[in-house]
């Protein structure tokens, strides 16, 4: 056999996205570079569709879909993981919802994770803001939580300077709500989200 023909041409998938991808393989860990304070300040609320593909946000998203792609349901949860864990420690880059959408479909669990996330972050203001870059779906799944009763019977309202609207947190449950087991899983809720490594950390461990 010759050398070129043990090449695996990936032609539809970021490059960087399966080099994280072979990792988690050999390490069982999701392994993301570390995330510049300043760059992050600057740039994550006004990056185009495009520009979000190559955040922290983007990169675990497209994961997680490469690896629906593959049938790997245990990448999936730890890219959801992975997710979660960023949630608490970054905002939402808004212009990642759009390619979410775009790339599953209704009651996907990185869909509803984007989702919830957003409606605890998101603000009047900010809807404003990235309407234009926000597909109509989202705007329209928005509006129909929105307008929901809640179960005190009252209506969820949306007021200047709060929070678009009173939702579940996205941490809670997290198991049951966002991760798929395959056949044959014991039915014990996952305990704790699993953090990915940073890069830093990786190289540390080498040493």
């Amino acid at each position: 056999m010759k050398h070129e023909d043990k090449v695996i041409k990936l032609p539809e998938d970021n490059a960087d996205v399966i080099q994280r991808l072979i990792f988690w393989i050999y390490h069982n860990q999701i392994c993301i570079s570390e995330i510049n304070n300043h760059w992050v300040v600057n740039t994550w609320c006004t990056c185009t569709c495009e520009e979000v593909l190559d955040t922290p946000w983007g990169l675990l998203a497209q994961l997680y879909v490469t690896a629906q792609k593959y049938q790997m349901a245990q990448l999936q949860n730890d890219a959801i993981d992975a997710l979660l864990d960023l949630s608490k420690q970054w905002n939402l880059a808004p212009s990642i919802i759009s390619w979410v959408y775009k790339n599953t479909t209704k009651g996907d669990n990185l869909r509803k994770l984007i989702f919830r996330i957003a409606r605890q972050e998101l603000e009047r203001s900010d809807l404003a803001t990235f309407c234009d870059n926000l597909c109509p779906q989202f705007l329209f799944d928005m509006t129909y939580a929105a307008t929901k009763t809640g179960e005190s019977g009252s209506d969820v309202r949306l007021e200047d300077n709060e929070k678009l609207c009173s939702i579940e947190n996205p941490q809670e449950e997290f198991c049951a709500e966002y991760h798929q087991h395959d056949v044959g899983h014991d039915g014990k809720k996952c305990k704790k989200v699993k953090p990915p490594i940073k890069a830093s950390d990786h190289e540390s461990r080498r040493l």
